[in-house]
């Protein structure tokens, strides 16, 4: 029976725990909401120390998951008009490549990419009424991959973005970027083992 002449008894009804998830965090603010939430004086307005102990943790293993070295690569398709050179092609995958390796922390060497051009009549990228113009250069980039945090695929299209402006004079708006998640066990990476459920690969 709740005594309603206990202070502390009112006070947890006005002010509950508060409550903060990991998806919460970064959905809403990305890895500035992640260091804003990790200050001190954020801790100090929950009520609970077990609560800002438990919460404390969720954040700072969501800040790890932006850093650390992701074994789940991806697989990267780019589809183009028709037109460019070889070289310009070889330039437009290595600097893909960059902005994978850094966006999402993978090896060097877990390189999978498949670039293929189109006729302009088999090739249609329009702008879904956003008003973003598009050139003859313009490209969609289908990533192929395991599940990756919301801060991970925002920075992916930052990163890629810059670098095929940078490296291959790609303008951010002829930039069009779909992730396709999917699981461990829709993967083989040669001799028909699923490598990512044998072990093989974390």
């Amino acid at each position: 029976m709740t005594d309603e002449t206990d202070p502390s008894t009112h006070s947890a009804q006005i002010n509950p725990p508060l409550r903060i998830s990991r998806r919460e965090v970064i959905s809403h603010g990305g890895l500035l909401g992640v260091a804003g939430l990790l200050s001190p004086n954020f801790f100090a307005l929950l009520p609970e120390p077990a609560m800002a102990q438990e919460s404390a943790h969720a954040l700072a293993s969501a800040a790890h998951s932006t850093t650390q070295e992701n074994h789940a690569m991806p697989l990267v398709r780019i589809d183009a008009f028709e037109g460019r050179s070889e070289s310009e092609i070889k330039t437009l995958l290595d600097a893909a490549h960059r902005a994978i390796v850094k966006a999402f922390h993978i090896n060097e060497r877990d390189r999978y990419q498949i670039f293929d051009a189109h006729p302009k009549s088999r090739f249609i990228m329009q702008d879904t009424g956003l008003g973003i113009p598009r050139t003859d250069k313009a490209l969609i980039v289908t990533v192929f991959s395991k599940a990756r945090a919301e801060v991970l695929k925002r920075r992916l299209y930052k990163e890629l973005t810059d670098e095929l402006q940078r490296s291959a004079g790609t303008q951010p708006s002829d930039v069009m970027i779909a992730i396709v998640e999917n699981g461990a066990a829709d993967w083989t990476f040669g001799n028909g083992e699923p490598q990512f459920l044998t072990g093989d690969l974390a």
